[in-house]
């Protein structure tokens, strides 16, 4: 999760939200490190939100800031969000609700559910402590997130070459180039 979240915070430092954070838009490498895919609905911190899978993101309601019934604006609330959900599902082994059955109306239910604040049921553990403070709203940065999974690298003992980092700055580069280079602003959004 620290991961996944470290990934998101490096979006966030450069104006960015990811848009589609859930677990089709993770990879992992040889080393086990988590690379974060599929950034086509990367959208600017602060623009309005199109599109969302729902699970990993809600529509809001006439309690939240925003437009009732739109994503609202791309942000810290809406990639939290999304992650939660993922967390939620490596914790239990499914998506929220996925236990749940409503029929042909299961989407709209959960949609609804979701817009109104009704998420499944949560423990007092750590972990579910973390998922209702993404669910609701409690993180000011995606970093305030990223303090809650201590670095384990150390008792994982992952190693990362140093060709790795060379090739990670070389990526980064890269991004912040196509960042700077406006073609984000003229991407077809969904």
């Amino acid at each position: 999760m620290r991961q996944l979240c470290l990934a998101t915070m490096g979006l966030e430092q450069v104006g960015l939200t990811h848009g589609d954070i859930r677990l089709a838009s993770m990879l992992l490498d040889s080393n086990w490190n988590l690379k974060l895919s599929d950034l086509d609905r990367a959208t600017r911190i602060g623009e309005d939100i199109a599109v969302i899978t729902e699970l990993f993101g809600r529509l809001l309601s006439k309690e939240d800031d925003g437009d009732t019934g739109t994503y609202g604006k791309a942000g810290v609330r809406t990639d939290s969000f999304a992650i939660r959900s993922v967390f939620y599902t490596l914790l239990r082994g499914h998506e929220p609700y996925k236990t749940e059955s409503w029929g042909t109306d299961h989407f709209v239910i959960l949609g609804e559910n979701f817009q109104q604040r009704e998420f499944a049921p949560l423990t007092s553990s750590a972990g579910d402590a973390i998922i209702s403070k993404c669910w609701n709203g409690e993180y000011h940065s995606i970093k305030e997130l990223v303090a809650e999974f201590p670095d384990d690298t150390e008792q994982h003992d992952l190693v990362v070459e140093e060709q790795e980092f060379t090739t990670l700055r070389h990526l980064e580069s890269e991004c912040r180039s196509f960042i700077k280079s406006g073609l984000v602003d003229r991407l077809k959004r969904y």
